[in-house]
């Protein structure tokens, strides 16, 4: 009676062993598929192309961001105050915004054109909350207090997750 006891607590093991073994590799899939930007819901990869569209749309629903004014400071230039222009000059739609800011947009892992250098967080990119940032460099055109048209570069960086949701990435 005991050789066979030990026999199926040995077997016992060894299944118990091997189940462990199998959810870890799913884990591990899911979260290396995760980090590289799969999308579960929709069972495929976004396109570079995807992205930079849902960025640009990002961008249009906060149209106009705030006119930043520059001063100086110990001979460093700093910003020192913004507000939304009175008379903004909004695009039409994406093909204009593309035409008219041609290299508008690239994809990055980190903020690089801002003093911290954001980087998108290996948490993010497991969970597939963010996988990528799109740089988005653009004018913010607008009529000033005179009536000339003006523009002004503006630059931003939303956070896309693998399935196509933006947010800021802060």
């Amino acid at each position: 009676m005991k050789p066979q006891y030990f026999r199926i607590k040995k077997l016992l093991r060894r299944v118990i062993l091997a189940a462990g073994l199998i959810l870890v590799a799913i884990a591990i899939g899911r979260f290396s598929l995760n980090y590289s930007g799969y999308c579960f819901e929709e069972h495929r990869f976004l396109s570079n192309e995807e992205k930079i569209s849902i960025a640009i749309r990002d961008v249009f629903g906060t149209y106009p961001p705030n006119l930043i004014e520059y001063g100086e400071n110990l001979g460093e230039v700093i910003v020192i105050g913004g507000h939304t222009p009175a008379h903004p000059i909004y695009y039409k739609d994406i093909d204009t915004f593309r035409a008219e800011n041609t290299d508008c947009c690239r994809l990055t892992q980190r903020m690089e054109r801002t003093k911290s250098k954001f980087p998108i967080q290996l948490g993010s990119r497991l969970s597939g909350d963010a996988n990528t940032f799109v740089e988005v460099i653009y004018k913010l055109k607008y009529i000033d207090e005179s009536g000339v048209e003006r523009s002004q570069i503006h630059i931003e960086y939303v956070a896309i997750s693998n399935c196509g949701h933006a947010w800021s990435g802060i």
